[in-house]
């Protein structure tokens, strides 16, 4: 009996000396465990589904692994398997076989479209991409063909004390280049390429704000721009809100160079009734337009051009379809006007001359000075309108034996 025990003690240490590594390791392997191999690298082992150890340094390790090319292509059975083609390392989507960055991380140009909408929460890790090789063509674009309302690029803070700016856009080049260009290139419908709207009842608030703070140069803080043929529009502000000191469309230049410009308004079509800057006022106390000067200079310069109050289609440099009042003592007049009587001799007797632009009212106050010598210094000349377009009537206070012309100015009340 004694014989027979040894011999089965012998058998069972003879079996275990070829039974496999693997088998072994399952009664409780762990890493890090003592092993007593010769060749540390030649033993290997599993202690789990996916997690192989080898023996190195007389301790269990985790094992790497070397995947191969696949001969198989992908499809959604072997969706999750990797490859090493030689030169990539690739994984398996199900459909395709896709790209693995260094690190496993993919990299952008190897995204799949999403198949779900997702949040992806930053906290407080700032994000920077660049693109310091890029020299033409866009870095970033994002478009729809589809989408018919709501935004495609939406950016937003909703803290409410925050001054911080919800986006900053800079360029450094000083080639013209624009820092952002907006373009509605819908050839109809009410489209905006640029739309800005603050509902804030503070004083200062604006829609638009354009600061130039060169101190020298011809900088523009807003340019709008209209080549429209048909009454297009270069700057168009709106500030819906019904209380508060608030500006639709503000330009501020600190330049002390002529010429530099808060706003800019430049309607180029050559034909159309287009404004480089048009305002309108629909309040009773409002006004259109208002400029003033703080520092005693000019509120209001116009260049060449006739200018217009009560019309659109001034003929002279100043046309006024309306009554004028000058001064805080003056009345106000409906008309004025310059006329001239080609020869006149004076004579004590009223005579009726012609002078072209009186107008056909007896309520027209005439004044007249002679082209040339009366015969008196003393001698003055008296006129009025008769009622009949383009008549006068005149005489002197003495007869005289030169004749003279007349200039004559005429005013109706």
């Amino acid at each position: 009996m004694v014989r027979r025990t040894g011999y089965m003690r012998l058998l069972l240490a003879l079996f275990l000396s070829f039974w496999p590594l693997t088998a072994r390791a399952a009664g409780g392997l762990t890493l890090g465990a003592a092993c007593s191999n010769a060749d540390d690298n030649s033993a290997h082992a599993s202690i789990s589904t996916f997690q192989y150890v080898r023996c190195s340094g007389g301790v269990w390790v985790l094992q790497s692994l070397q995947p191969g090319a696949a001969t198989d292509a992908c499809a959604a059975a072997a969706a999750g398997e990797i490859q090493w083609t030689g030169a990539a390392l690739q994984y398996c989507n199900g459909a395709s076989w896709a790209s693995l960055s260094a690190g496993g991380n993919p990299a952008l140009s190897s995204l799949i479209a999403a198949t779900a909408g997702n949040t992806i929460a930053n906290a407080a890790n700032a994000q920077v991409w660049n693109w310091d090789t890029l020299t033409t063509g866009t870095a970033l674009k994002i478009a729809s063909t589809s989408m018919t309302t709501g935004s495609l690029l939406n950016l937003s803070n909703t803290h409410t004390t925050g001054t911080g700016i919800v986006l900053s856009v800079t360029t450094a080049t000083t080639g013209g280049a624009k820092v952002i260009q907006a373009y509605a290139n819908g050839t109809t419908g009410g489209n905006t390429g640029v739309f800005a709207q603050v509902d804030s009842t503070d004083g200062n608030a604006m829609g638009v704000w354009g600061y130039v703070p060169a101190a020298a140069g011809t900088g523009t803080g807003v340019m709008g721009r209209s080549d429209s043929t048909a009454g297009g529009v270069g700057v168009w502000g709106w500030a819906p809100s019904a209380t508060g000191v608030n500006i639709g469309v503000s330009g501020r230049t600190d330049s002390t160079t002529a010429f530099a410009r808060g706003v800019d308004g430049l309607a180029i079509g050559a034909t159309g009734a287009t404004y480089g800057v048009y305002g309108t006022g629909a309040s009773a106390t409002g006004a259109g337009g208002y400029f003033t000067n703080t520092n005693g200079g000019y509120a209001l310069v116009t260049g060449s051009g006739n200018v217009g109050i009560g019309t659109t289609t001034p003929a002279n440099t100043l046309d006024v379809a309306g009554t004028v009042k000058l001064g805080s003592a003056g009345t106000a007049m409906t008309a004025m006007g310059v006329c001239t009587v080609a020869s006149y001799t004076p004579s004590n007797s009223f005579v009726t001359d012609t002078c072209t632009g009186v107008p056909a009212s007896t309520s027209v106050a005439v004044n007249c000075s002679p082209v040339g010598a009366l015969s008196s210094a003393s001698d003055t000349i008296n006129a009025r309108a008769n009622g009949t377009l383009n008549q006068i009537i005149v005489n002197t206070s003495a007869a005289n034996a030169n004749a003279v012309s007349l200039v004559c100015m005429w005013v109706r009340p």
